[in-house]
């Protein structure tokens, strides 16, 4: 992977459903800030259309009409980056949370200031029809 980007993403196609890669909890209840996951993402027939765009909430009026449409094979398609979102849980008590996020199955209204970080690959992964992608990502610190 090259340089990580803060962007505010315009043109971009999600090809699957977002996944969580790591948590962070403030205190700390971990001696580390080092952190590791490994993603495994299945073909979507649907490109994960009903995802959403990397950026902003799920369409609700899309995802209805993809979950009417009949399942097949995915074609093959091309992956230029990796695009990181968050959501934080600022309050959380019994029934009561109160989180902020850009994550587009939990995207919060008026987020105008917070965008994902893009990580782009150097060259573009060619994913054949019917592959999984599996990416594992790593946080080290000094």
């Amino acid at each position: 992977m090259e340089t990580a980007y803060v962007v505010r993403t315009h043109a971009a196609s999600q090809t699957h459903a977002e996944q969580p890669c790591w948590v962070f909890n403030h205190p700390p209840n971990v001696a580390t800030k080092e952190r590791a996951a490994h993603l495994e993402f299945a073909p979507d027939p649907t490109f994960a259309v009903a995802a959403g765009c990397g950026y902003g909430g799920v369409d609700a009026g899309i995802a209805a009409i993809v979950g009417q449409m009949p399942g097949g094979a995915p074609g093959p398609l091309t992956i230029h980056g990796l695009l990181g979102t968050f959501t934080a849980i600022l309050y959380a008590r019994g029934e009561t949370i109160c989180d902020i996020s850009i994550a587009p199955h939990r995207f919060s209204r008026d987020m105008f200031s917070w965008f994902p970080i893009y990580f782009p690959f150097h060259n573009p992964l060619q994913v054949n029809p019917g592959s999984n992608v599996s990416v594992s990502m790593w946080r080290k610190t000094a």
